[in-house]
Order: C-alpha cells, then sequence, then structure tokens
C-alpha cells in the first residue's frame, strides 16, 4: 500500500482498488502544487513552498475524505467504495504509475482537445458561488447556501443552472434531513 509522497514534477495515475485518481505535482516558481483529481468530486490542491508538508497536508486531507461516507444514507466510506484496503490505520494506493503527457498527447490526439475544454471547467460548487442571489419572499440568500440547505428546483438539486430560470423558482422545495443538518 502507498501513500502519497510523489515530489518530483510530473502527473501520476494512484490506482485505488475499483477506482483511479490522478495526481499532478508541479513547482511553480518557488512554490510546490500537488493537484489531486477524483472524476467523482473534481481537484483538491496543496500549494507552499515545502513540498514534504505539502503531501503531509494533502494526505491527511485525502484520509479525511476517503473515511467519510460515500452518500449520505450510506455507512460505506468512500475508500471502501473505491475498493481500497484500510490497512494500519490509513487507505492506500495499490499501486502509482508515472505518466508521460506529452507522449501521451502524441499517441492519443482528443486528449489535448480534452485538456483545452478542461481549462474552463467549474465545479458546479463554483459556479453556484459565482450565481446571483436569490431572494424568496423579501429574503435574500447566496445560491451557494441554498445548496447547502438541501433546495431542489423541479425535484433536482438547485443548480446554477436552474437557478437562471426564474421559471422554476416556484418549485423550489428542500430536502427536510438535509435542512435539518444545516448551520
Amino acid at each position: 500500500m502507498q501513500q502519497i509522497e510523489i515530489s518530483n514534477e510530473g502527473e501520476y495515475l494512484l490506482k485505488a482498488g475499483n477506482h483511479v485518481l490522478m495526481l499532478s505535482s508541479r513547482y511553480q516558481g518557488r512554490q510546490h502544487r500537488y493537484a489531486l483529481y477524483d472524476s467523482y468530486v473534481g481537484e483538491i490542491s496543496v500549494t507552499g513552498s515545502d513540498a514534504t508538508k505539502n503531501g503531509d497536508t494533502l494526505n491527511a486531507t485525502l484520509q479525511t475524505y476517503l473515511a467519510e461516507p460515500y452518500h449520505p444514507q450510506s455507512s460505506q466510506t468512500r475508500g471502501e467504495y473505491y475498493g481500497m484496503l484500510f490497512q494500519e490505520g490509513q487507505y492506500g494506493f495499490e499501486a502509482t504509475y508515472q505518466v508521460n503527457i506529452a507522449e501521451a498527447r502524441k499517441y492519443y490526439p482528443t486528449l489535448e482537445v480534452f485538456q483545452a475544454s478542461l481549462k474552463d471547467f467549474k465545479s458546479e460548487r463554483q459556479r453556484l458561488a459565482e450565481a446571483s442571489n436569490i431572494t424568496l419572499n423579501g429574503a435574500t440568500l447566496p445560491a451557494r447556501t441554498l445548496s447547502r440547505m438541501g433546495a431542489t428546483l423541479a425535484g433536482k438539486p438547485v443548480s446554477a443552472k436552474q437557478l437562471a430560470d426564474a421559471t422554476l423558482i416556484s418549485t423550489l422545495q428542500f430536502n427536510p434531513e438535509q435542512l435539518c443538518r444545516y448551520r
């Protein structure tokens, strides 16, 4: 089982049971940056001048993330869902593979197109944070707060795209369990 201990620049695939995570390790000036991508949630990044401390921070964050329930109503952790083994109090990776991006682009030209499309990618959380505030019965709330409160529009979790459609506001409802947990 392996933990993230990569200070050399490059891109890596981290094999975890039945799931793969992507890790980028880069220096930007005097700052070292780890960017860990999980296709289910997006990117987690850690930047600082000390690559070892960055790795420790990323590992601690990742362990917490993997120990959380995969789904709010599930007792299975994300690590278990991904098929990872839990040993000595932490989740680890079966294998780490370094990826030569330049060679991969040469053999798979669509990767260049895919990477170009990712430059403008924003997670739904980012889009909600940038969305306009919503006024309901005289109370103004940020869109992201509505999401954290379990708001749904037309039976679907609230999204920035839905909030742009004023006709959907009349279908606003809340997930009672999530609303009770909101703080």
